[in-house]
Parts: C-alpha cells; sequence; structure tokens
C-alpha cells in the first residue's frame, strides 16, 4: 500500500481550525511555518487566508521564506462578488478552493489537486468572472475618454509601431503623434508606451 504524502498547508491565521475542524485533524495535511528544506519548487503548497488577493499570496510566500512557482499554489479561502480574482490568477495560482466547502467535498478537491488537476470552486469562478467583467467595463469608460486619433495611437503602439511607422499609417506629422502618445498616457495615468501596450493587452491595471 502506498503512503500518502500530506498536502504542505500554511495557516498562520489558524483559519482551519474554525471554519474545517476535521480537515484540521486529518492526516492528508500537514501544517507548516516554513518551507521544508527538501521541498521541491514544484511540490503543491496551500495557502489559507481570507483574503485571496494577489497582494496577500505574495505577502504569505514572503512570510514563509518561500521560493515556490506560483503555479503549485492552491488558495484556501473565502470569495465575495467583488474579489479581485483575476489579479491572483495572472499571479499563476490556478486552484482556488472555499474554506466553507463542505468537508468531504474538499478532501476530494484536495485530491484532485495532488493529481495536478486544475480545480477551482463555484464561488471563486463566479469572483473571477465578475472580477474580468469589470475590467472590461473599466477599461471601456477608460478607452471612451481618448480621442480616436488617440485610440489609433494606443492601438498602434501595442503593435509595436514607432513613432515614425504611427505617423506614416495614420497620415499626420511625426510631432502630432508625440503630442497623442503624450495625452493618452496621461489619461491612462501611466508613463510608458511599453505600460501602454500591457493594459491595453489586459496585463496591466491603471492606477
Amino acid at each position: 500500500m502506498n503512503q500518502v504524502i500530506p498536502l504542505h498547508v500554511y495557516d498562520p491565521d489558524m483559519l482551519l481550525r474554525h471554519h474545517q475542524p476535521l480537515l484540521h485533524k486529518s492526516p492528508q495535511i500537514r501544517f507548516i511555518e516554513q518551507l521544508p528544506a527538501r521541498m521541491a519548487k514544484q511540490s503543491p503548497l496551500v495557502l489559507v487566508s481570507n483574503e485571496p488577493s494577489a497582494a496577500k499570496v505574495l505577502s504569505l510566500l514572503e512570510r514563509l521564506g518561500a521560493k515556490q512557482d506560483v503555479r503549485n499554489v492552491t488558495l484556501l479561502s473565502n470569495y465575495q462578488y467583488s474579489t479581485p480574482l483575476p489579479g491572483t490568477i495572472e499571479l499563476g495560482v490556478k486552484n482556488c478552493l472555499c474554506l466553507s466547502e463542505p468537508t468531504p467535498n474538499l478532501l476530494e478537491q484536495l485530491k484532485q489537486v495532488r493529481a495536478g488537476n486544475v480545480v477551482m470552486c463555484q464561488p471563486a469562478l463566479q469572483a473571477l468572472v465578475n472580477g474580468i467583467q469589470k475590467q472590461v467595463d473599466d477599461k471601456s469608460i477608460v478607452l471612451q475618454a481618448l480621442t480616436k486619433r488617440e485610440r489609433q495611437t494606443l492601438i498602434l503602439i501595442a503593435q509595436g509601431n514607432s513613432n515614425k511607422h504611427i505617423a506614416k499609417a495614420l497620415d499626420i506629422a511625426e510631432g502630432t503623434v508625440k503630442v497623442h502618445v503624450k495625452n493618452l498616457l496621461r489619461k491612462l495615468g501611466l508613463q510608458t508606451r511599453l505600460a501602454a501596450a500591457s493594459w491595453l493587452y489586459g496585463t496591466q491595471e491603471i492606477a
């Protein structure tokens, strides 16, 4: 009979003791205060937190002294309608489980995590969809604040064009392009062309 290796769980606020007392005593998990020296970066790691934001995940990993591959982190948390989950997923977290899940279901989900499957509970999935929709809505509002030329310039910047090439494509002077670039960066609250391109493609939020 093969021995089941426990999942390493970092639960600094002891939330499992309150929300999942049966799981807290399960031999399937092992609570840690720091990463075992021989633990591989690709080994599954469960972070328990009431706040599922990307900033919180990074903070927990830093407190743990972890150089863990974030893609192997499972987040066990609570998720609300306004939870900023897209940023957490963009960080690399693939598995989002619910603290309020019935214990038998949660044990099965952790088994799936151990098997390498991607698992996301329904509240987390809903929070992710809501967050993505909000990003789309917010971006649409900002784009509407740009002039037609500024939007065209932004698209051409995102495609990697220089001011000279943008001027040729839009049949305007290069000096006019510089004005459009300056104005659109100001309206987006960004400092660089690269940041503007990243924002357009959804990898950076404006301030």
